[in-house]
């Protein structure tokens, strides 16, 4: 497993790291010794960053992370998130500081690594998002973290680039985060490339580049597209990822990328991971798996390395004719 610098934190973290929501499952709705016996073999693997939400399961994923860590000896790396509620608006800072404590109950912790914004970002506020101006305003988001940093119980902040596309490039453009976690993948990989003009999916353009220039961590999500990417198998949990997605289309096009790539690079699952493995300006990305086997099969792809740059090219025509569709 490689390890680099995570932006401009102080994270020593591996280039894959485990994510613990609802669309894997085992952490929400899992047995309690297969959730042990993943965090286990996760940590006997090398990866050494746990990611949770308190929206995974109502704050069930970071109670069940609590659980089986106060079982072992292995102090990883732990990101959670938090977000916020119309009640919350009148103040902020308060609502974060309160999520924020619920969070290190549950996780058994004094101090969380990574605090993230996990809230829909639009231009626009609204009952159900959140506007960048209310993010970077005075006893805004951005200040209310700050608070948190500045006592020592968090050691970076980051945001979930989910949203209207020119909201996050806002937020991305100001700096004022340590991480985001981008939506990163072979049906879409609009935020780390330019896409061409028939593209009609959402269009994440600019948004890594402007990360990068703040030294903004770069955290890659949704590599498996819900799950569409890396099997034909459907949950229940999968849910459509961008502005104008449902999960038959996202099927639809998975299909049309595996009718190109084969089985040349490793299984689907592999062949989506080693795709964000390609990216350069990705610092980590983030699995989420079900159980032991899923994990050793996304680490085996990271020992096979990043994708074949031939191999992402012969995908271009797919982007330029937005997939047929």
């Amino acid at each position: 497993m490689n390890y680099s610098n995570y932006g401009r934190t102080e994270l020593r973290c591996s280039k894959l790291i485990l994510g613990t929501g609802r669309g894997a499952g085992t952490f929400v709705e899992g047995e309690a010794d297969a959730q042990l016996a993943l965090l286990t073999r996760t940590m006997e693997l090398g990866l050494n960053w746990l990611d949770t939400a308190r929206q995974y399961g109502d704050g069930k994923s970071e109670t069940n992370i609590g659980r089986c860590l106060a079982k072992m000896d292995s102090e990883p790396i732990i990101s959670t998130k938090f977000g916020i509620k119309a009640d919350d608006l009148s103040d902020i800072p308060g609502a974060i500081e309160r999520g924020l404590y619920e969070s290190l109950e549950r996780l058994g912790r004094d101090r969380i690594d990574l605090f993230q914004m996990h809230d829909f970002i639009s231009d626009e506020p609204g009952p159900r998002n959140i506007s960048p101006d209310q993010i970077l305003k005075p006893n805004g988001v951005v200040e209310g973290l700050a608070r948190l940093k500045d006592a020592g119980v968090i050691r970076a902040t980051g945001f979930t680039a989910k949203g209207q596309s020119p909201a996050l490039l806002k937020l991305a453009e100001s700096g004022a985060f340590d991480s985001a976690q981008v939506f990163y993948n072979m049906l879409n990989p609009s935020a780390g490339q330019d896409m061409p003009s028939a593209w009609e999916g959402q269009n994440f353009g600019g948004l890594i580049a402007a990360l990068r220039k703040h030294g903004t961590g770069v955290m890659a999500v949704r590599v498996f597209a819900a799950g569409v990417l890396a099997t034909d198998i459907r949950t229940g949990r999968e849910s459509a990822q961008y502005e104008n997605a449902d999960i038959s289309t996202e099927e639809s096009r998975a299909r049309a990328v595996f009718d190109i790539l084969g089985d040349d690079h490793g299984t689907r699952a592999q062949t989506a991971v080693r795709f964000c493995l390609a990216n350069p300006d990705i610092d980590v990305v983030n699995v989420g798996v079900f159980d032991t086997a899923q994990l050793e099969e996304a680490v085996e792809a990271a020992d096979r390395g990043p994708l074949p740059a031939e191999a992402i090219q012969a995908l271009a025509p797919l982007y330029a004719e937005n997939f047929k569709m």
